[in-house]
Order: structure tokens, then sequence, then C-alpha cells
């Protein structure tokens, strides 16, 4: 699974997306969702977990995940340096 965050201008709406690949690239799904306006961490994180909830909701057993973000996986380590509440 690939996921982002995208905005729109520097403080501005945010929106939260992925998309799920097979083994040779081929696409199983994607989504998005609107965020509201946040920080752009916040969208990141929201991605991965949208993301991650699918990922059990299709009881799928294995998942790997890719984000341009190493401060996300960071975060995700160690959620305490998460700074709000999700």
């Amino acid at each position: 699974m690939h996921t982002d965050g995208s905005a729109r201008g520097c403080s501005g709406h945010r929106g939260a997306g992925g998309i799920f690949c097979d083994h040779s690239r081929g696409v199983l799904g994607c989504f998005s969702s609107y965020v509201g306006t946040q920080f752009m961490l916040y969208a990141e994180v929201v991605a991965v977990i949208l993301a991650l909830d699918i990922v059990k909701e299709k009881a799928w057993s294995h998942a790997w995940l890719e984000c341009e973000s190493t401060l996300i996986i960071q975060h995700f380590k160690n959620p305490s340096h998460i700074p709000w509440s999700i």
C-alpha cells in the first residue's frame, strides 16, 4: 500500500489517501478522505491509519507500507511522539 497526505495551500484543507497493489503492482483498490484544516503531518498519519483499517477489514495477512515520510514511520515506531490524539 502507498499512502500520502495532500494539502491545498500552506494552511489549507487536507486530504489523505492511498492505493493498494499486489506483488506485481496490479491495483487492488484505493481510498481518499477529507481530513479538514489540519497539520500536514496529521493528514499523513490519518492516511496510514485508514490504510491499516482497510487491511484489517479485508483480512489481508500481509501488507507492505510505502510512504514518502520517514517522520511518519518514526511516529508509528514510537506513538508517544505524536503530539495529538487521533
